[in-house]
């Protein structure tokens, strides 16, 4: 893990964290748990997805976190190293 952070270092830039698509509360859990972690190391990222955001996730969970997501399509075309959290990208819930 530490030569990983000290790679990402390096690189000088903004992570982003991509969800799997449509992503639920675990997804948006490990998404912003990584993203805590690696502000720790004085990484910055954003948290991303691809799908809409299930309605009873946005009204109740994401509004309680104040927490920023993005598009896929509004973000991925930057570049920076991009972080997959709770997914699989070979069964086709994760669009890139």
């Amino acid at each position: 893990m530490e030569s990983l952070i000290r790679k990402l270092k390096r690189e000088k830039k903004s992570l982003l964290i991509q969800t799997h698509d449509f992503p639920d509360y675990d997804a948006i859990a490990a998404a912003y748990s990584l993203s805590v972690f690696l502000s720790h190391y004085g990484l910055s990222s954003d948290i991303c997805y691809a799908g809409k955001i299930p309605v009873f996730v946005r009204d109740g969970f994401l509004r309680s976190l104040e927490l920023d997501l993005y598009p896929v399509n509004a973000v991925l075309d930057q570049e920076r190293p991009v972080l997959v959290v709770d997914t699989n990208p070979y069964t086709g819930n994760l669009t890139h």
